[in-house]
């Protein structure tokens, strides 16, 4: 570990010192590598030099089925991952299970497939689990201002019956929002978080959903705080470099919807996202997890993806 400051210049901003021990960690979340078996991606990982993987649990595709996989199915997974000498630190179940669903049948069964993932989660020796705010449907509008509040009673009464299973696993779950989830902003999810009163329940604060979020990038992290349990390092231009300023304008429907849901998963360096900000406030809140990358669009190219996103990530955290 270095003592000295390390001299960074990232995104064409002026260098910044980090100083203080290297003491966030780096993964890649597997879905980087959805097009290929576990095998072929820890192999890949580990001639990159990445020791530590974020399992996607994913219905389109997945790495590691977390509310479907047996004991025997588990078993081979934390085998195929000791093989490589490859330590899985997180669980990724993207939006599968509708915890925040006002239909009441609904969220019971999201809840025991919750309840599986993380009892399977354990079984790999893995404390952490990470999700989103879906609610009982694919999408929302912010407009359904009832609906959303049914869909916050529901997921923190989902929350209160997983308390036990948490406790009992001893293991975490952090949270993101989401575009088109029934919590889209950074504050109203951390506030959601902490109105559940659970040490074991965090916030997961995704870097490419920096431009869907309203607020200051360090003002974000930091109103998160301790309530900071994962995040997700990827980059993004802002919506008006994704989208055709006209099509933005054609209508004021279609705007808000741009504003709220167009991003990418860059590469970290090549879009937008000003990282000597975010890495700065995540310093001051004592932030000593991990940064799991998510190049997802560079799915036609993983490897280097995963390879360039791994070097420009090792530079934040000296």
């Amino acid at each position: 570990m270095k003592n000295s400051p390390a001299s960074l210049c990232l995104n064409g901003k002026k260098n910044f010192s980090f100083k203080g021990k290297k003491d966030m960690k780096l993964a890649l979340e597997s879905g980087v590598f959805k097009d290929y078996p576990l095998e072929t991606t820890l192999k890949r990982m580990r001639e990159i030099g990445i020791g530590d993987i974020e399992l996607a649990s994913r219905r389109t595709y997945g790495h590691f089925e977390a509310d479907k996989v047996d004991e025997r199915q588990v078993s081979a997974t934390k085998e195929i991952l000791a093989r490589y000498g490859i330590k899985a630190c997180a669980v990724f179940t993207y939006g599968n299970h509708l915890l925040g669903s006002p239909d009441e049948s609904v969220r019971k069964n999201a809840v025991n497939e919750m309840r599986a993932v993380l009892r399977n989660t354990r079984g790999l020796g893995c404390d952490l689990v990470a999700s989103e705010m879906k609610p009982g449907r694919l999408q929302m509008a912010l407009s359904e201002q009832r609906e959303i509040e049914q869909c916050k009673k529901a997921w923190l009464k989902s929350i209160a019956e997983l308390s036990g299973d948490l406790d009992q696993l001893n293991v975490r779950l952090a949270f993101e929002p989401h575009p088109g989830d029934f919590v889209e902003d950074n504050n109203v999810a951390v506030d959601l978080i902490r109105e559940c009163e659970n040490k074991r329940v965090g916030y997961l604060y995704c870097f490419p959903h920096t431009f869907n979020f309203t607020g200051k990038l360090s003002d974000m992290i930091e109103y998160a705080g301790a309530t900071t349990m994962h995040v997700h390092l990827g980059d993004s231009h802002k919506v008006d470099k994704i989208v055709p300023p006209y099509v933005v304008k054609s209508s004021p429907e279609l705007s808000l919807r741009f504003k709220r849901e167009v991003h990418e998963h860059l590469i970290p360096g090549r879009g937008d996202v000003d990282f000597t900000e975010g890495m700065e406030a995540l310093r001051r809140i004592n932030y000593t997890g991990y940064l799991g990358l998510q190049p997802f669009s560079h799915n036609d190219d993983p490897v280097n993806a995963a390879a360039e996103s791994f070097r420009y990530a090792q530079r934040l955290i000296v």
